[in-house]
Protein backbone atom coordinates (compact mmCIF):
# COMPACT_ATOMS: atom_id res chain seq x y z
CA UNK A 1 0.00 0.00 0.00
CA UNK A 2 2.82 2.41 0.77
CA UNK A 3 4.21 1.95 -2.75
CA UNK A 4 0.83 2.84 -4.27
CA UNK A 5 0.71 6.05 -2.23
CA UNK A 6 4.31 6.85 -3.16
CA UNK A 7 3.64 6.37 -6.89
CA UNK A 8 0.62 8.68 -6.82
CA UNK A 9 3.03 11.50 -5.99
CA UNK A 10 4.49 10.94 -9.47
CA UNK A 11 1.05 10.72 -11.12
CA UNK A 12 1.32 6.95 -11.50
CA UNK A 13 -2.05 5.40 -10.72
CA UNK A 14 -2.83 1.71 -10.59
CA UNK A 15 -6.43 0.46 -10.44
CA UNK A 16 -5.60 -2.52 -8.22
CA UNK A 17 -2.66 -4.59 -7.03
CA UNK A 18 -2.53 -8.36 -7.22
CA UNK A 19 -1.13 -10.59 -4.51
CA UNK A 20 -0.69 -14.27 -5.26
CA UNK A 21 -1.19 -16.53 -2.24
CA UNK A 22 -1.49 -20.25 -1.62
CA UNK A 23 -3.44 -19.99 1.63
CA UNK A 24 -7.18 -20.07 0.94
CA UNK A 25 -8.07 -19.42 4.59
CA UNK A 26 -6.09 -16.21 4.49
CA UNK A 27 -7.93 -15.18 1.34
CA UNK A 28 -11.32 -15.76 2.99
CA UNK A 29 -10.36 -13.73 6.04
CA UNK A 30 -9.08 -10.87 3.89
CA UNK A 31 -12.17 -10.79 1.66
CA UNK A 32 -14.80 -10.97 4.41
CA UNK A 33 -14.69 -8.14 6.96
CA UNK A 34 -16.77 -10.17 9.44
CA UNK A 35 -13.82 -12.53 9.94
CA UNK A 36 -11.69 -9.57 11.03
CA UNK A 37 -13.35 -9.42 14.43
CA UNK A 38 -12.28 -13.05 15.01
CA UNK A 39 -8.73 -12.30 13.87
CA UNK A 40 -8.13 -8.80 15.28
CA UNK A 41 -4.41 -8.81 14.49
CA UNK A 42 -5.22 -8.52 10.77
CA UNK A 43 -5.14 -4.88 9.73
CA UNK A 44 -5.81 -3.92 13.35
CA UNK A 45 -4.11 -0.55 12.97
CA UNK A 46 -6.52 0.59 10.25
CA UNK A 47 -10.01 2.01 10.75
CA UNK A 48 -12.94 0.09 9.22
CA UNK A 49 -13.38 2.45 6.24
CA UNK A 50 -9.72 1.91 5.29
CA UNK A 51 -10.21 -1.87 5.43
CA UNK A 52 -13.06 -1.62 2.94
CA UNK A 53 -10.97 0.68 0.74
CA UNK A 54 -7.98 -1.68 0.86
CA UNK A 55 -10.12 -4.68 -0.13
CA UNK A 56 -11.01 -2.84 -3.36
CA UNK A 57 -7.41 -1.90 -4.13
CA UNK A 58 -5.87 -5.32 -3.54
CA UNK A 59 -6.91 -8.44 -5.41
CA UNK A 60 -5.94 -11.79 -3.94
CA UNK A 61 -5.31 -14.54 -6.47
CA UNK A 62 -4.93 -18.19 -5.57
CA UNK A 63 -1.80 -20.02 -6.70
CA UNK A 64 -1.44 -23.73 -6.01
CA UNK A 65 1.52 -24.86 -3.91
CA UNK A 66 3.08 -26.64 -6.86
CA UNK A 67 3.18 -23.37 -8.84
CA UNK A 68 4.78 -21.16 -6.16
CA UNK A 69 7.95 -20.10 -7.96
CA UNK A 70 9.23 -18.28 -4.87
CA UNK A 71 9.78 -21.70 -3.29
CA UNK A 72 13.06 -21.93 -5.20
CA UNK A 73 14.38 -19.17 -2.93
CA UNK A 74 12.77 -20.21 0.34
CA UNK A 75 12.54 -24.01 0.49
CA UNK A 76 14.65 -27.10 0.15
CA UNK A 77 13.30 -28.60 -3.09
CA UNK A 78 13.77 -31.88 -4.87
CA UNK A 79 15.95 -31.74 -7.96
CA UNK A 80 12.95 -32.03 -10.29
CA UNK A 81 11.12 -29.13 -8.61
CA UNK A 82 14.28 -27.03 -8.53
CA UNK A 83 14.87 -27.54 -12.26
CA UNK A 84 11.20 -26.84 -13.02
CA UNK A 85 11.19 -23.53 -11.11
CA UNK A 86 14.58 -22.56 -12.52
CA UNK A 87 13.22 -23.06 -16.03
CA UNK A 88 10.08 -21.01 -15.17
CA UNK A 89 12.32 -18.14 -14.02
CA UNK A 90 14.36 -18.32 -17.22
CA UNK A 91 17.61 -19.06 -15.40
CA UNK A 92 20.16 -21.03 -17.37
CA UNK A 93 23.17 -23.02 -16.24
CA UNK A 94 26.14 -21.04 -17.62
CA UNK A 95 28.46 -24.03 -17.34
CA UNK A 96 26.38 -26.08 -19.79
CA UNK A 97 26.08 -23.36 -22.46
CA UNK A 98 28.25 -23.85 -25.52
Amino acid sequence: MWLRVFLTQFSVFQPSSSIYVDNQSCMKIAKNLIYHMFAPYILSALPLHNKKNISRKIKLNYVANKDQIIDILTKNLSQNNFLYFRKKLGIQNLFKLK
